[in-house]
């Protein structure tokens, strides 16, 4: 049968009218339930959207639901949320079409720039962003193979593991900042070994799933004449962490501290002021 509660919705049908009529009723009191904050407003809508679109477009007559199935707000919100992973996923595959028409260097370049990233090429004197037009390009359109594609800025990317496959055979990357992203974790860190070669700067700061664990990964790129590590949250013992990257490091200028600085912190914690009111307002 069905249990219709705020955290958990677990119920067994055995034929459809009797699924569809438990389905309605708890489609509706979960909308009910969810509070009014602007956050929520926006869960809310992405959960009806799902409803209205996966959910009453299984129910044919050919379902049969043999087994419990859980539709609680947490479990939908859940699977909207592997949903649009996995779509992030297929967008970032590797495109070979792509690759074989510009080869390795500006299929890379146009890459990084299609999901928001910015590329340095040795014969542009500045970094090229994304343009405001997302049907256009700013890059060459055609194959040019004595480009080199020296610098990628992914700071604000959604970069995911599977996207660097992208970065295969690039023979020139001196350059990389990854700056307050939450997508650089220690596993994708291990894929800067494509760059072990050629790479001299990294700029990792501000990027909160990163630990010792990817830090200590470090020594594998051994040709880094400048690293920037600030501002990393998941690293315990900031102190010495940094200790270790630079024993790691010999040859290697570190910058930063690892950890928040006090400044920030009190930046972080200190509350809010409320906004002063004009006598005009009054």
């Amino acid at each position: 049968m069905a249990t219709l509660t705020g955290q958990r919705c677990l119920f067994r049908h055995s034929s459809l009218k009797r699924m569809s009529t438990t389905f309605k009723k708890m489609y509706q009191s979960t909308l009910q339930q969810l509070p009014g904050t602007e956050e929520e407003v926006v869960k809310k809508k992405r959960f009806q959207r799902f409803m209205d679109s996966w959910a009453f477009n299984r129910l044919t007559p050919e379902t049969k639901w043999t087994t419990y199935q859980d539709f609680s707000t947490e479990a939908v919100m859940e699977i909207l949320e592997d949903r649009k992973r996995q779509k992030r996923i297929k967008s970032q595959s590797f495109d070979m079409k792509r690759y074989n028409n510009f080869g390795p260097e500006l299929s890379a370049a146009q890459f990084v720039v299609k999901i928001g990233g910015k590329v340095k090429i040795d014969d542009y004197p500045e970094w090229v962003p994304i343009t405001d037009d997302p049907s256009s390009m700013p890059l060459p359109e055609q194959r040019l193979d004595k480009l080199k594609l020296e610098g990628l800025d992914l700071s604000g990317t959604n970069l995911v593991f599977e996207g660097y496959r992208n970065f295969v055979n690039l023979q020139h990357i001196k350059y990389i900042r990854v700056h307050d992203s939450d997508f650089l974790d220690d596993f994708n860190l291990t894929q800067f070994v494509l760059f072990r070669d050629t790479l001299e700067f990294l700029d990792i700061s501000g990027c909160p799933k990163l630990t010792w664990r990817g830090l200590a990964w470090l020594h594998h790129l051994e040709n880094l004449k400048c690293l920037k590590l600030d501002n990393l949250k998941g690293v315990d013992d900031p102190e010495i962490v940094l200790d270790l990257v630079c024993d790691m490091l010999p040859n290697c200028q570190v910058q930063g501290t690892i950890g928040i600085s006090p400044a920030q912190e009190e930046t972080e914690h200190a509350p809010s002021k409320p906004e002063s009111i004009s006598s005009t307002e009054l």
